[in-house]
């Protein structure tokens, strides 16, 4: 699942309809998605207007930030895994998200990439298992958010990609002229 449903405040632009390869970045991550998952999906608010090729995902709760993708996933499809991948990181590619699938631990709530610098982990660049979402539903309904903080104090697999680049999150415009080096 792609992750487009932010407000996208600092870029002041929807950061899923940037082009970066040739085409809106939220339809290029989940064409790349598509290369390993049977369904993609391309999760997003309800008020937002939007086309895709994929079917969109709607977000079933207000102001609750990316927790609302998530738990929107699970809901549609509770006994699935989810991959998710948000749509402002135009450097994750195919070899990264195949790296993220080999060593995939299903023994886990969650397989996600950990910056290997910052040792950030990266919530929407994650194998979600479906055992994760009765934790992550009892966490909401505890008044948590945080998707990052979640897997912190759970028990997940760690992984560093196979380039950290690819973990950059671009959020504001001058940022989009700082990776143009890094695009083919």
């Amino acid at each position: 699942m792609v992750l487009a449903g932010g407000f996208s405040r600092r870029m002041k632009k929807d950061k899923g309809s940037i082009v970066y390869h040739k085409k809106v970045q939220r339809e290029h991550i989940a064409d790349v998605l598509a290369l390993f998952c049977d369904d993609v999906f391309i999760s997003c608010r309800k008020e937002q207007d939007l086309t895709s090729s994929y079917p969109l995902l709607l977000d079933r709760y207000d102001n609750i930030g990316p927790m609302s993708a998530l738990l929107s996933a699970f809901e549609a499809k509770p006994s699935h895994a989810w991959l998710i991948m948000a749509c402002d990181m135009p450097l994750m590619d195919e070899e990264n998200i195949a790296f993220l699938i080999k060593n995939r631990n299903r023994h886990k709530i969650a397989t996600t990439f950990q910056h290997p610098i910052s040792k950030q982990i990266e919530p929407f660049a994650t194998v979600w298992e479906a055992e994760s979402y009765p934790i992550l539903k009892h966490y909401f309904k505890e008044g948590n958010k945080s998707p990052v903080r979640f897997l912190k104090e759970n028990n997940i697999q760690t992984i560093f990609p196979k380039h950290s680049a690819a973990l950059l999150n671009i959020n504001h415009p001058e940022e989009r002229l700082e990776i143009k080096q890094f695009l083919k």
